[in-house]
């Protein structure tokens, strides 16, 4: 089982050529906001890890107290 260190956050989605311009567009509150959901999604997915590690000690142990 490894350990979760630092998870970084990005948004990656196929765009065309007039969405990617839009968003080159962007205005600094809106890029403020992405950039505030980007690390409340890092933040969500290291949780997901960790307890998904969490998870499966508890399921190895179970099962070694049942052996």
């Amino acid at each position: 089982m490894g350990t979760v260190e630092r998870v970084y956050a990005a948004l990656d989605t196929p765009m065309s050529e007039d969405a990617r311009a839009a968003v080159t567009a962007l205005d600094e509150d809106s890029r403020s906001v992405a950039t505030r959901f980007a690390g409340h999604a890092a933040v969500l997915t290291a949780n997901m890890y960790a307890y998904e590690e969490a998870r499966e000690l508890v399921d190895h142990l179970e099962r070694r107290m049942e052996s």
